[in-house]
């Protein structure tokens, strides 16, 4: 945005803001919109999640090829910064609620395990970018950025359409007396 762009964020906390107020505002819609359909059955938990999902990485996809495509239009590439983290916001009703699908009970254990992992390219992704534009900071330079990252995008999306699943496990609920008595209850009994 500085050196490519010539846009001073310092100067604008407005612009550099909008991108994570569009991300809670789809966020909200999206997990609204999953929840509304798991509430009414209209589709399979591990449908919406996957939906969810695509939306989340593919419209990300979309917007940073608009902005390759945009060249050095500050207000366009703005806008679609904004929209692609927007449209981010839609993993809280993809992959991130999995866990809770999957295994209630041991939720917060695989949000450790799988956040360990996904943290990794939170040092990696600066160092990548680091590495291309280092001391050569250009529009060229920074297109291959984005290519690298819609790649991401579309190439961990299908691997979540492919193999995914938000259908609960059965070693996801823990075993305990309390479960077990529960069982015994006739369902008419707890409502």
């Amino acid at each position: 945005m500085n050196n490519i762009l010539h846009y001073n964020i310092k100067e604008n906390g407005v612009v550099s803001s909008l991108p994570y107020l569009f991300m809670a505002v789809f966020s909200w819609c999206g997990s609204y919109s999953a929840d509304l359909l798991r509430r009414k059955n209209y589709l399979r938990i591990t449908i919406i999640r996957k939906i969810c999902n695509t939306i989340g990485f593919v419209g990300p996809a979309l917007c940073l090829f608009g902005v390759i495509m945009v060249g050095c239009n500050h207000i366009i590439s703005s806008v679609l910064f904004a929209l692609s983290m927007g449209f981010n916001g839609f993993i809280s009703a993809g992959f991130i609620v999995c866990h809770m699908d999957l295994a209630p009970d041991f939720a917060g254990t695989l949000m450790g395990i799988t956040n360990a992992f996904g943290n990794i390219s939170g040092f990696l992704a600066p160092y990548f970018v680091g590495v291309l534009t280092q001391e050569n900071e250009t529009l060229y330079r920074w297109t291959l950025v984005f290519s690298s990252s819609i790649g991401f995008y579309i190439v961990t999306n299908l691997l979540f359409v492919v193999f995914g699943s938000a259908e609960l496990q059965h070693w996801g609920v823990a075993s305990n007396p309390e479960n077990k008595e529960m069982d015994k209850i006739p369902s008419s009994a707890t409502n």
